[in-house]
């Protein structure tokens, strides 16, 4: 570690260095941010800093085509669980839609 330079540790998405500190700075305007939340959602317990540093580094030997279509298919379970969780809350509460 040298002195006063921060170390990279997560690798490159594409093109850019990825710091602890702005890792979503980084990614949440794009698909990747996507696959990690689908990535979780399936399986809680690769909610880890290794793993998703591990996936964050081969997401980026994809291009820009493959990681829309991961970025979507994540968009897309993100909102069918939502829209479950809300239904359980109208039934809950006896709301009708």
């Amino acid at each position: 570690h040298v002195s006063g330079q921060e170390q990279p540790i997560l690798g490159k998405v594409k093109g850019q260095v990825l710091k602890g500190e702005n890792v979503c700075h980084a990614v949440c305007d794009q698909p990747v941010l996507y696959h990690l939340l689908e990535e979780v959602l399936d399986a809680p317990e690769k909610n880890t800093v290794e793993h998703l540093s591990e996936l964050v580094k081969s997401l980026d030997m994809l291009g820009d085509a493959e990681l829309r279509t991961l970025g979507e298919r994540g968009k897309e379970k993100k909102e069918e669980l939502e829209e479950g969780e809300v239904e359980k809350l109208h039934a809950k509460h006896g709301v009708r839609k």
